[in-house]
């Protein structure tokens, strides 16, 4: 059913990204400027900035679906967050900040030659693409069956604000935006989950209830081998993709060049 304020909403949001993203485009005097922001963010920043990159319609939808579903051992992949972010704070910042490197590929390039940073930069591009086109569709959704909008123009407007205010601003815009974005997120997700419970008769009590009732707080079965969602076959999957995405993702390898210091981006 068509909601005007829904609808108001989502145009005011989708014209104050796309607003920040033109504003900081005025910023953007150089190259370092554009892709770093003159290494100046502070670590507060950027922490929220890349907890918001991570953030998306798969962890409000699709997560949410597989816990109805099972129960929530697809949260035990972040229980692999810790060790690797120590990893990172002891091996991988201090890497990447060394000289006047932009990007992950670069070093590539000096350890291993120009055609491994070729290959890793298009694999990149490539993965990227199709992790936007399920996010993109994802949300679109239940944007359609909210205000009865066709999904493919959900697309197109959705991806066409993301790449004007991403282009246009450079690293700064999408900083700002993120820590914006995620204050929105984590606010909407807390506020939905109190209607929730709100509206329940039992209040919280029943949602424990129910819960346990059905096994739903379960973290997985502790037997069985890597071909199923195990804990243990869950745990080395957060394992191996927090790694990837700590030691090789241009998304946070950026941002940890982009802090000020060594010490902001730890």
């Amino acid at each position: 059913m068509f909601r005007l304020w829904d609808l108001v909403a989502i145009i005011l949001f989708l014209a104050g990204m796309a607003g920040m993203g033109l504003w900081f485009a005025r910023r953007n005097t150089s190259t370092e400027a554009y892709f770093l922001g003159n290494r100046s963010f502070p670590g507060w920043a950027v922490g929220i900035s890349m907890l918001g990159t991570s953030i998306s319609s798969v962890t409000f939808l699709a997560i949410p679906a597989a816990a109805y579903v099972l129960d929530y051992r697809q949260a035990v992949t972040n229980l692999a967050l810790p060790f690797v972010a120590v990893i990172a704070l002891i091996f991988f910042i201090p890497l990447f900040r060394q000289g006047a490197l932009t990007s992950a590929y670069e070093y590539l390039e000096k350890r291993f030659g120009v055609l491994v940073r070729s290959y890793a930069a298009l694999s990149f591009l490539v993965l990227q693409v199709v992790r936007l086109a399920m996010i993109l569709y994802l949300v679109s959704i239940p944007i359609e069956g909210m205000l009865g909008i066709p999904i493919l123009w959900i697309i197109i407007v959705g991806g066409a604000v993301v790449s004007v205010y991403t282009v246009f601003g450079g690293i700064e815009a999408v900083i700002w935006t993120d820590v914006v974005q995620t204050f929105i997120l984590l606010g909407g997700g807390l506020l939905c989950l109190g209607l929730m419970v709100w509206d329940l008769p039992g209040g919280f009590g029943q949602v424990i209830e129910i819960g346990t009732e059905f096994n739903k707080f379960s973290l997985g079965p502790l037997e069985g081998g890597f071909g199923e969602r195990t804990f243990f076959a869950v745990l080395l999957l957060g394992l191996v993709n927090f790694t990837n995405e700590y030691a090789g993702n241009q998304n946070v390898v950026q941002r940890y060049i982009a802090s000020k210091s060594l010490r902001e981006a730890r």
